[in-house]
């Protein structure tokens, strides 16, 4: 974070030197400026904090090299500097530039979200200088300060949207953080909005449309058929015989022979076979059940 310039005494030509003037040039290379907190007075060597040159009026940014010049001065004046400067092996270093791209979504459950960031910055993304970690940030809040370049948000509620950023770091600073991005935790599927279906003649064939799963695969559906009486609802999903599964197909296929004894239900009777449908994932199951749909079994 410093830069020591040392210099050698040049020859006084009789009278005795009283100090040097240390000076740097700035980033648009046409100017002049000495430095703050440089004041070598006799001294041979000068520091200079690296914030000095980056900031106005040097303005410098890697990969820019600092330039420096000295001359000395005694009662008679101060010496010709017009032409004798010399190139420091220093570049300029600064805090990491502002990261352009957003975090990236890795994986997601219903109460966590893990992202990706960073990776393989340049010397100038960041900054000139070796990149101590990596800040990842939900909702404006850091929850992660490492090297790593992925991260996950713990603890979060099922369905609901959340934003990540991440900003660099290195000796010089945190820079500004990266444009932000939302992502949504997984949830119960959404609910079956339609109305199934219910057609043929025992067997009867129940038909509906699947859900938006809500970011976690459907696993399968719980088919319900209502008592004879309307005291209950029955789950008849082992009674589907549909061909090749419930699931691939958002069908279900019952005879009335298999769900008799649970439900009530008879052929040639005249009641009415009332059905509805709910969807299931990992996470749970529909909040609603679907519309009941119905058929009158004759």
């Amino acid at each position: 974070t410093e830069i020591v310039i040392a210099w050698s005494t040049p020859t006084a030509n009789g009278s005795a030197i009283t100090n040097y003037v240390v000076e740097v040039r700035d980033n648009a290379t046409t100017g002049w400026a000495t430095p703050s907190g440089c004041s070598p007075g006799t001294n041979t060597s000068c520091t200079i904090n690296m914030s000095t040159v980056t900031a106005s009026p040097f303005d410098l940014v890697y990969p820019d090299t600092v330039v420096v010049r000295v001359a000395a001065a005694n009662v008679e004046g101060t010496a010709d500097t017009s032409t004798d400067y010399e190139d420091s092996p220093v570049q300029a270093q600064t805090k990491p530039l502002t990261p352009s791209s957003a975090p990236t979504l890795n994986s997601r459950t219903s109460t966590t979200i893990t992202v990706n960031f960073g990776g393989s910055e340049s010397l100038t993304q960041t900054g000139g200088a070796t990149l101590d970690s990596r800040k990842l940030y939900r909702g404006g809040s850091e929850i992660q300060n490492s090297l790593t370049e992925s991260g996950t948000a713990t603890g979060l509620s099922p369905g609901t949207s959340y934003s990540f950023t991440y900003s660099l770091v290195n000796q010089h600073g945190e820079s500004d953080q990266s444009p932000s991005v939302n992502f949504t935790t997984t949830d119960v599927p959404a609910d079956i909005t339609g109305t199934p279906t219910i057609t043929g003649s025992d067997p009867y064939t129940i038909d509906w449309d699947a859900p938006a799963d809500n970011g976690d695969a459907l696993i399968a559906y719980v088919v319900e058929v209502e008592k004879q009486d309307g005291s209950s609802w029955v789950d008849v999903t082992n009674e589907c015989n549909t061909t090749p599964d419930v699931l691939s197909t958002s069908s279900c296929e019952l005879a009335l022979a298999d769900i008799t004894a649970a439900t009530g239900l008879v052929a040639a009777s005249g009641h009415t076979m009332k059905a509805r449908v709910s969807a299931t994932n990992t996470v749970g199951t529909a909040d609603n059940p679907s519309p009941t749909g119905s058929i009158v079994i004759a």
